[in-house]
């Protein structure tokens, strides 16, 4: 069923303009599996589109959570595993999401400390974030000579 027009009744177009792929999926399948989806296509705003359009996200990594979804398998690579944790977090597919963060967590080194550092606070995985910052600490020299931005820990007292 994944990845396959046989019975499907919702065609997803994932991908900006010009790049963009379609990807055939079945709306009971992945109402299953997501809160998100249930409340596209059941809920009560549901609409009936045959076509959804989703500009947002990256064909591979939307590819990879149906996977997830109808196939209950992970496979994540390094060049599409944040756009996979979008999608994951954008569709509350939770055990993708952390598998994700586990895999990000596992290939964390100086080298690319910084840049995640950056991306656990854009996709708010506090412990991803921790791990990073414990990696910078470790190996501040390293961690800051490749990377082209500067990062300063601030603590903000509002009070």
């Amino acid at each position: 069923m994944f990845n396959n027009r046989l019975m499907a009744d919702v065609t997803f177009v994932v991908g900006p303009p010009g790049a963009s792929q379609r990807i055939p999926a079945h709306k009971y399948v992945l109402a299953v599996s997501s809160s998100v989806f249930y409340a596209m296509f059941y809920g009560e705003l549901a609409e009936e589109p045959d076509e959804i359009s989703i500009p947002d996200a990256e064909p591979v990594a939307f590819l990879a959570m149906l996977k997830y979804i109808y196939c209950d398998e992970v496979e994540l690579e390094p060049d599409s595993v944040l756009a996979t944790l979008y999608v994951a977090k954008k569709y509350l597919v939770g055990h993708l999401a952390r598998s994700c963060v586990a895999y990000l967590e596992t290939g964390l080194s100086a080298r690319n400390a910084c840049v995640l550092l950056a991306q656990s606070r854009l996709f708010q995985e506090p412990g991803l974030e921790q791990r990073c910052w414990e990696v910078i600490d470790a190996q501040v020299s390293s961690s800051l000579s490749d990377s082209s931005i500067f990062i300063k820990r601030v603590k903000f007292n509002f009070f």
